[in-house]
C-alpha cells in the first residue's frame, strides 16, 4: 500500500504523482494484473454514465503509456510501467472519491457547511479491489445504489441524445410583458416553434388554414390550443399551471438542451454528496426549486405540501438539522435586516404602522430590553445606520409567522412556519420570504410531529394556536430535516423532470462539471 499512499498524498496536494513516485524506491505495482488494469479502464470509461468526465482520471495517458510499454524493454519498460501504475492508482482514488461523495459537492458548497469526508477508506479500498481482482465492481459500488440515482442516469443517456439533436427556437423575454389568453403578441410564433420542438404542440397549421374544428391559425394570437400547450409545459417544469406566459415561463422556455444536460450532471453529483447526509428512513425534505416539503417514512414519501422560500436576494440556506420543538402562537422578533429594509420605510411614512401591525418597540441597553413609545421617536432622523431598536410582533392572526413555527436551531436563524398570506401559495415560483420556509399545511405537520406525544391531538393543537402568548412543545423524537436544492430528477422510464434553477446554483457549477 506504499504506492497508494504516495498517490493519495499527491492527489491531496495537487502535485504530479508520477514525479513523486520517481523519487521513491519503487514498490510492487498496485495494478499488477491485466484484469485489474482492464477493470480500471472500463470503470473510467463508464464514469461518463455518472455524468463524470473520463479525462479527469488520466485515461488518455494511461492508454498511451500502455501502448508505449509494448515497444520498449529493460529499464525503460520498468520506468514507464511504474509511471503508469502511479497514474492508475491516482485515477482509482480520484474516481472513488467522486463516486463516493461527489466532485464539487454542491450541496455543501452552497450551504457553507463543512464537506463530509468520503464514507470509505479509499486507500484500503484500493488494496481490497486489487486483491479481489474486482476494481470495476468496487468503484461502481461506491455510487448511490438507489432507484432515484439509476433513473437519473437513464435520463442522462436520453438527454445526451436529445441535446445533440435539438435546437431550441428562442423567445424574446428581456423587458417583455406577460402574455395572457386571447392576446396578440409578435412573440407568439416563437412560442409555438419552441413548444413544437419539445412535443407540447403538434406541427402548426399554415396561416389561414382551417382545422377540423373550423378554427383558423392566426400567427400572433395566443389561442386556446396554444394555451393548452403552455399549461402542459408549465406543469412539467413546476412553474404553476396558469396559462400565462410570464417571466418564469419565458425563462424556462429559453433554457437550451445543453444546460438541461448539465443540470442532470449537477444533480447526479448532488445525489452522490447526499448519500452521506440523508442517513435515516424518516425525514422531512424541503426542495427549494420545487417549492415543496415532503415527508418520508421508510424512505418513501407519505405527504407533500407547498412551501414559500427565500427571495433571490435573501436565499433560503441549504442545511441539514433536526426539528426539536414547536412554538405555538409565536411572537416574531423581527430580524434587524428586515426591520431596516422592509419596516423602517413604512414606519417613517406612518409611525402608527407599528401599533397597527401588533408590534412593540424596544431599545436594548445594559439592563436589557426596554419598551418605548413609537410616537416618541423622531423617525425622520432615523436611517439604516442609526436604527438601534428591536421590533417584536405579538401573537395574533396576522403575525408574520402565522400561528405556529417548527424549530431546528441553527446559525442562519431559519425555521419552518405558518403564514397569514395563504394566497401566495397559488403562485408557481414562490420566492417571497426573507429566508425562512413558509409551509402550506402547518396544522397537519404539527399533528404529525406530535402524534406520539400524549395529550396532543387536533383539539389541543387548535387551542394552542389561538393563544395570546407563545407555547413551546418539545418533540418526543427529533425529526431530521434537509433543505436541499434539486433541479433534476427522473421518472421510472428515465424521462427527465426539471425545475428552474431559481437561485442560479446550477449555472454557477456548470463550468466545473459540464465540460461537454
Amino acid at each position: 500500500m506504499r504506492l497508494a499512499s504516495i498517490c493519495f498524498l499527491c492527489l491531496a496536494i495537487n502535485v504530479s504523482c508520477a514525479a513523486a513516485f520517481a523519487e521513491e524506491a519503487q514498490p510492487a505495482p498496485a495494478f499488477a494484473s491485466e484484469r485489474d488494469e482492464k477493470g480500471l479502464i472500463e470503470a473510467i470509461r463508464g464514469s461518463a454514465d455518472h455524468g463524470l468526465d473520463p479525462s479527469w482520471y488520466h485515461i488518455e495517458e494511461i492508454e498511451r503509456l500502455g501502448a508505449e510499454i509494448k515497444s520498449v524493454s529493460g529499464e525503460d519498460r520498468a520506468r514507464i510501467a511504474a509511471e503508469r501504475d502511479a497514474l492508475m492508482s491516482d485515477a482509482f482514488l480520484k474516481l472513488a472519491s467522486h463516486l463516493d461523495a461527489g466532485v464539487e459537492n454542491p450541496y455543501f458548497s452552497n450551504a457553507n457547511q463543512r464537506r463530509p469526508e468520503p464514507g470509505s477508506d479509499l486507500k484500503a479500498l484500493l488494496a481490497q479491489a486489487v486483491e479481489r481482482h474486482d476494481v470495476k465492481g468496487t468503484l461502481e459500488g461506491l455510487a448511490p445504489q438507489t432507484a432515484e440515482y439509476r433513473q437519473l442516469m437513464a435520463a442522462l443517456k436520453k438527454t445526451r441524445k436529445w441535446a445533440a439533436e435539438t435546437v431550441w427556437p428562442k423567445v424574446p423575454e428581456k423587458g417583455a410583458r406577460k402574455i395572457e389568453s386571447g392576446q396578440r403578441d409578435p412573440r407568439i410564433p416563437a412560442v409555438r416553434a419552441r413548444l413544437e420542438a419539445e412535443g407540447f404542440l403538434k406541427r402548426p397549421r399554415i396561416s389561414g388554414e382551417a382545422s377540423l374544428s373550423g378554427a383558423v391559425l392566426q400567427e400572433d394570437l395566443y389561442d386556446d390550443e396554444l394555451v393548452q400547450a403552455v399549461l402542459g409545459f408549465q406543469e412539467k417544469y413546476g412553474l404553476g399551471a396558469d396559462g400565462v406566459i410570464g417571466r418564469w415561463t419565458l425563462a424556462a422556455m429559453n433554457v437550451e438542451p445543453p444546460f438541461r444536460l448539465c443540470q442532470i450532471k449537477v444533480n447526479l453529483d448532488r445525489l452522490r454528496a447526499l448519500k452521506h447526509v440523508i442517513t435515516t428512513e424518516r425525514y422531512a425534505m424541503v426542495n427549494v426549486p420545487d417549492f415543496s416539503l415532503t415527508i418520508y417514512e421508510g424512505g418513501a414519501p407519505i405527504k407533500q405540501m407547498k412551501v414559500i422560500t427565500g427571495m433571490l436576494d435573501r436565499k433560503s440556506p441549504l442545511m441539514s438539522d433536526n426539528i426539536r420543538f414547536i412554538v405555538f402562537s409565536p411572537k416574531w422578533h423581527v430580524p434587524r435586516s428586515i426591520a431596516v429594509k422592509d419596516k423602517l420605510p413604512k414606519i417613517k411614512k406612518d409611525p402608527s404602522y407599528i401599533r397597527k401591525m401588533g408590534m412593540r418597540l424596544f431599545t436594548v441597553g445594559e439592563t436589557g430590553m426596554e419598551e418605548v413609545e413609537p410616537e416618541s421617536i423622531d423617525w425622520e432622523s432615523v436611517d439604516s445606520s442609526s436604527f438601534s431598536y428591536r421590533l417584536v410582533q405579538e401573537a395574533r392572526d396576522d403575525n408574520a409567522l402565522g400561528r405556529v413555527k417548527f424549530m431546528f436551531p441553527n446559525r442562519h436563524d431559519v425555521y419552518l412556519h405558518d403564514t397569514p398570506t395563504k394566497s401566495l401559495f397559488d403562485s408557481g415560483v414562490r420566492v417571497f420570504s426573507s429566508g425562512c420556509i413558509r409551509i402550506s399545511d402547518p396544522i397537519w405537520f404539527a399533528e404529525y410531529l406530535l402524534k406520539d406525544k400524549d395529550g396532543w391531538g387536533r383539539e389541543r393543537i387548535d387551542s394552542a394556536m389561538k393563544r395570546g402568548s407563545p407555547m413551546d412543545v418539545s418533540l418526543t423524537e427529533p425529526m431530521p430535516i434537509h433543505i436541499l436544492y434539486v433541479t433534476a430528477r427522473a421518472d421510472a422510464n428515465g424521462d427527465p423532470i426539471f425545475r428552474h434553477d431559481v437561485y442560479g446554483f446550477d449555472r454557477a457549477l456548470s463550468k466545473k462539471l459540464c465540460a461537454d
